[in-house]
C-alpha cells in the first residue's frame, strides 16, 4: 500500500513539473516559461538574456525524479528530436512534441530535459538578445560569474586569425567592465603544421599581454569542437571553480546562439546526469562579423547536439554537411 502511495504522488509531481515547464506552441510561436526565461529590459539596448528563479526556491528536480539512467529507448528518441528539430525546424513541431511526450513516458527526467533544451534552442535562435562589443551592466560583480571566450580555428601556421583576435578584444573590455569575474579561453590545437599551439594557450597569452591578471585566467585547451568547448569547461569550472554560477558568453555574433545552446543544453544535461547544480549562460557579448564558411547554423547546433548525446559519426556527418534528411 506504501508503495502504491507513492508511485501516484510520484506520477502527481511528475505531471505538475511537466506542466510547469512545457513547451507552448502557438502557430508557431514558442511560449518560454517565465520561470526559465524574462523579458528584456525596454530601458537598456544591452540586456542580460534570461534570469532564472534562484534553484532554493524551487524543489530540485532529484526530488521529483529519483535518478533514471538513459535507456537504448530513450537515446533513440533523444536522436529523433535533435534531427527532427534540427532538420525540419517548427514545419516538425507536432512530431518533435510527440517524441517529447514518448520520452517522457520512457524516462520522465530525460523528458523534463530535453522539453527544455528544445525550448532553449528555440529561445537562442529566435529570441535572445546578441550583444555587440560589451557585455550589459546588470549582471554579478562577484566571482560568480564567468567569462567564457570560445575559440576559433588557427592559421595553419599556428598564429591566430582576426576573427578571434576581434573575439579577444570584446573579452577584454568585457574582463574590464567585470574585474572579479573568471575568464576562460577554450579551444585545442586545430594549426594544420604546427601541434605545438592550441587556440586557448594562445588566447590566454594574448590577454596576459594585454593586461589581464593571470590570476583571472582559466583554460580549457583540449576541445576541437564547441560542443567539446561545452563539455570540458563545465568539467573544470564544477571540479576547481564551485563558486562560478553563471556564464557570459564570448564569440562572433553568427556563433553567439551556436554556442548559447551547446553551453546551454551541456550544462543542463551533465547536472541533470550528475544530480547537481546548474550553471547557466546569463548573457553574452559578440565580435561583431559574418562567415560564409559556417551560414548554415542550425546544421552545427545539430551536429553539436549529437555529440553531446554521443552520436560522434552522426555529427561528424552534420558537420562535413554530408547528412540526409531524417
Amino acid at each position: 500500500m506504501k508503495r502504491l502511495v507513492k508511485i501516484i504522488i510520484s506520477v502527481l509531481l511528475t505531471v505538475c513539473l511537466l506542466t510547469s515547464i512545457a513547451c507552448r506552441r502557438h502557430g508557431g510561436v514558442i511560449e518560454l516559461p517565465s520561470d526559465i526565461l524574462s523579458s528584456p529590459s525596454e530601458t537598456s539596448s544591452q540586456t542580460s538574456n534570461y534570469q532564472l528563479v534562484e534553484r532554493s526556491e524551487l524543489l530540485s528536480e532529484e526530488e521529483y525524479f529519483p535518478f533514471e539512467a538513459s535507456t537504448p529507448e530513450s537515446h533513440a528518441l533523444i536522436r529523433d528530436i535533435i534531427l527532427n528539430h534540427g532538420y525540419y525546424g517548427h514545419d516538425a513541431d507536432e512530431k518533435v512534441n510527440a517524441l517529447l511526450n514518448d520520452l517522457n513516458e520512457e524516462n520522465a527526467r530525460e523528458g523534463v530535459l530535453w522539453t527544455r533544451i528544445v525550448e532553449y534552442w528555440d529561445y537562442a535562435n529566435e529570441e535572445m538578445p546578441v550583444n555587440i562589443d560589451r557585455l550589459p551592466d546588470d549582471l554579478p560583480k562577484d566571482d560568480s560569474l564567468c567569462i567564457m571566450i570560445l575559440g576559433f580555428e588557427l592559421n595553419d601556421d599556428g598564429s591566430m586569425q582576426p576573427e578571434l583576435i576581434g573575439r579577444l578584444k570584446v573579452a577584454l573590455n568585457c574582463a574590464n567592465q567585470y574585474p572579479n569575474a573568471y575568464v576562460v579561453c577554450t579551444g585545442g590545437g586545430t594549426a594544420i603544421n604546427n601541434k605545438a599551439v592550441t587556440e586557448a594557450d594562445l588566447m590566454g597569452e594574448w590577454l596576459i599581454q594585454n593586461g589581464l591578471d593571470e590570476s583571472r585566467l582559466i583554460i580549457e585547451n583540449q576541445s576541437q569542437t564547441t560542443a567539446e568547448n561545452a563539455i570540458l569547461s563545465y568539467g573544470i569550472l564544477r571540479e576547481s571553480y564551485p563558486q562560478v554560477k553563471n556564464v557570459a558568453l564570448i564569440s562572433s555574433s553568427y556563433h553567439i546562439p551556436w554556442g548559447a545552446l551547446l553551453l546551454e543544453a551541456a550544462f543542463m544535461k551533465t547536472a541533470s546526469e550528475g544530480q547537481s547544480e546548474e550553471m547557466h549562460v546569463i548573457s553574452n557579448a559578440s565580435y561583431q562579423c559574418t562567415n560564409p564558411k559556417y551560414a548554415d547554423v542550425p546544421r552545427f547546433e545539430t551536429g553539436g547536439l549529437l555529440q553531446l548525446i554521443g552520436e560522434e559519426s552522426l555529427a561528424m556527418r552534420y558537420y562535413m554537411n554530408t547528412q540526409t534528411a531524417p
